[in-house]
């Protein structure tokens, strides 16, 4: 009954956005003049994107004419030019390509410190022992845990900081009495060590991110960064998806 009640209400909504608007839900070849059209069209939208998805992730080049005649010989009924054995096998092959590549990426996601970088890391995890290493590559200390909703990758995140030289220990950077909080979609754009240690992050809380160069700014540095430097960031989230 639930379902039922849910369709029926979309539907409605659907009729009455096509109706308000010759152009509404429409495209340049196609009118959506009913629920079942949307709905058609939301489906192979889906299959559509999720088609372009899967080639961009695994370096595919998926030549989409030959997908979408197999797409319309599938729907038509049609027998297909394959015997399932092979269609399986194939299919065999491009998950182990799409497991392998997930793998690849993770561990690209570390890269081999420097020595002078390795030596520096060691003796912070030695003498202080809230010094945590993330899978990632980079090292957080939480300072404070807060308790409101964990940080994701899209979410906007209003956060204030302070930015220090790994290796000098200088401040070069930072918004407090400078300006006013960040106002940002976490990973946009961010470099890699900010990303992956702020998504640790509940609202609330203050982490120092102790984060290799690799996955700051790297060899070409910053005005205030030399390259292949080490830094610390203390993020003081506040708040996450602020309406």
């Amino acid at each position: 009954m639930k379902h039922t009640f849910i369709v029926i209400a979309l539907s409605a909504l659907l009729l009455t956005a096509c109706k308000n608007g010759e152009n509404d839900l429409s495209t340049s070849d196609v009118k959506l003049n009913n629920f079942n059209d949307t709905m058609a069209w939301v489906l192979g939208e889906q299959m559509g994107k999720s088609l372009v998805m899967a080639a961009q992730v695994n370096s595919l080049d998926i030549d989409m004419k030959v997908a979408e005649k197999a797409f319309a010989n599938a729907l038509e009924g049609n027998e297909s030019p394959l015997d399932d054995k092979t269609s399986a096998l194939v299919m065999q092959v491009f998950q182990l390509g799409a497991s392998q590549n997930a793998q690849r990426m993770q561990e690209q996601n570390e890269v081999p410190l420097s020595n002078e970088e390795a030596s520096y890391f060691s003796k912070l995890v030695e003498s202080n022992a809230n010094v945590v290493k993330h899978s990632s590559g980079i090292y957080y200390e939480v300072k404070k845990k807060g308790k409101g909703p964990n940080a994701k990758f899209g979410d906007i995140v209003v956060f204030d900081y302070r930015g220090y030289n790994m290796i000098t220990g200088e401040l070069f950077d930072q918004t407090y009495g400078q300006r006013e909080p960040i106002n940002h979609v976490l990973g946009k754009p961010m470099f890699a060590g900010l990303i992956e240690g702020m998504q640790l992050m509940n609202a609330g809380s203050i982490y120092r991110l102790y984060v290799p160069s690799s996955l700051a700014f790297g060899a070409n540095g910053t005005q205030n960064i030399p390259p292949h430097t080490p830094v610390i960031y203390e993020i003081e989230l506040h708040s996450i998806n602020p309406e």
